[in-house]
């Protein structure tokens, strides 16, 4: 009787997506390009765009200077204002609501800077988070699970 290989998802010879996780270092020192993602502008108005994120059914709205034209595929990074961060023993990485404006995310922390209250946060899409509470980054750690409200304006920023 001849031999059945099982090869399960965890196996080395299958490569993860990288997509998102590529060009992040432990020190923040250009979040544009630590942070920077691909998607295709929906939507544009004179102060916001409506972004399709490549890969999921993400639809964000997000303030900007400079919207790109609708139809546009665009790089860049999204900044955003965490209300408070708490740490979470569980869950995933997500945006709430999936169409819309952010408001709730959760995300594993890339990169921490607790002198200026910055995160960068590998959610649905990594973000570049500004905490609100100073207090917030000396309770996190680079690979914690966390999770926050955004305040309104999370922001696109064209690199």
């Amino acid at each position: 009787m001849g031999l059945i290989w099982f090869v399960p998802f965890w196996s080395s010879r299958r490569q993860p997506r990288r997509e998102f996780i590529r060009g992040y270092t432990a020190a923040m020192t250009d979040t544009a390009t630590d942070s920077s993602i691909r998607g295709r502008v929906v939507s544009a108005s004179d102060a916001s765009i409506h972004l399709a994120v490549p890969g999921t059914s993400y639809q964000l709205t997000l303030a900007c200077d400079a919207p790109p034209p609708a139809g546009a595929v665009t790089r860049g990074w999204i900044g955003a204002t965490a209300m408070s961060m708490h740490g979470a023993s569980a869950g995933g990485r997500f945006i709430e609501p999936t169409i819309g404006a952010p408001r709730i995310v959760a995300g594993q922390v890339v990169s921490i800077d607790t002198n200026s209250g910055t995160a960068l946060v590998q959610s649905a899409v990594p973000m570049v988070v500004q905490l609100e509470r100073a207090e917030d980054a000396q309770t996190v750690q680079v690979g914690d699970l966390v999770n926050f409200h955004v305040r309104s304006g999370a922001r696109w920023h064209v690199s």
